[in-house]
């Protein structure tokens, strides 16, 4: 687990959101034999948007996530938990889990993370949340190395 992060973005064109509460982006993963190949999940714990930009009452959030090797072997992941959107909930606890079956490699083996929260819209496209804290990006991009674990901190 990453802990927790707490992020309030301020700028008239960006959304204010996030309290990553237990966004804490719950990167887990398990080896196998000769520690060649891994499982990688990320689990959505909580978010809190503290925007509140839907007009027809509080925001819909949900959770995009991407699962890229980067260097390795195995076969991207997208995560869309849009069908299991909250509605009219500013503050969500769905512990929704997007998971990587399996990505192959040596030491270095290395795969990119990317977090993208919305806000689901019934009468214009989703808006993207601003859940970076730099003014150059709205996601959260993670470079992970599973190796780089202690063998103590592995599920």
């Amino acid at each position: 687990m990453l802990g927790k992060r707490e992020y309030t973005i301020s700028s008239p064109l960006q959304y204010v959101f996030l309290a990553m509460l237990g966004f804490c982006a719950c990167i887990s993963w398990s080896a196998r034999a000769l520690a060649e190949d891994w499982t990688i999940s990320v689990t959505l714990l909580a978010a809190t948007s503290l925007s509140d930009d839907d007009a027809s009452g509080q925001d819909d959030i949900y959770l995009r996530a991407f699962i890229t090797p980067t260097l390795g072997s195995g076969t991207p992941v997208e995560c869309n938990f849009f069908d299991f959107h909250v509605d009219n909930d500013n503050t969500i606890t769905p512990n929704w889990t997007c998971v990587l079956p399996q990505v192959t490699g040596g030491p270095d083996t290395t795969v990119q993370i990317t977090l993208r929260l919305m806000e689901h819209d019934t009468t214009s496209a989703d808006d993207h949340f601003d859940i970076n804290p730099d003014p150059s990006a709205n996601d959260v991009v993670i470079s992970f190395k599973p190796a780089s674990l202690p063998p103590s901190r592995r599920l």
